[in-house]
């Protein structure tokens, strides 16, 4: 009895059966995938609300806030990095330097610190995942 020649153009049946598992498992990540998502929406929709809310109030949550926003208003002054009259030595650099830059960009304390609060979460909740 004579065998059939394998073409070039259909694989061999163990192949195939080894891309039908292949695209068996990509299908299951992508469910497992679209479940952790769904998990996680609601906790990312609570936390980005209570930001946005807590951004909307007309009050600053924060010493330290306030704190880094001093010292990015003297660094933007040409005061350099200080704060009350000394160097600033306990707070790094990139949270004074982000809101002494909005402040200067938006002309207000305020939305400089309400814009800063949400990217920072918006930051924070995306590198969750």
């Amino acid at each position: 009895m004579s065998r059939p020649i394998p073409s070039v153009a259909t694989p061999p049946a163990a192949a195939t059966d080894q891309h039908a598992r292949d695209g068996d498992q990509r299908g299951d990540d992508a469910v497992d995938l679209g479940r952790r998502l769904w998990w996680w929406l609601p906790p990312i929709a609570v936390t980005v609300a209570v930001q946005l809310w807590l951004a909307a109030k007309d009050t600053v949550a924060s010493i330290d806030g306030m704190a880094y926003l001093e010292a990015g208003e003297h660094l933007f002054a040409g005061d350099g990095f200080v704060r009350q009259g000394r160097p600033e030595t306990h707070f790094p650099p990139v949270g004074p330097v982000a809101l002494g830059l909005l402040e200067k960009v938006t002309g207000s304390e305020l939305a400089a610190v309400r814009i800063f609060d949400v990217a920072s979460i918006v930051t924070v909740v995306a590198l969750l995942d």
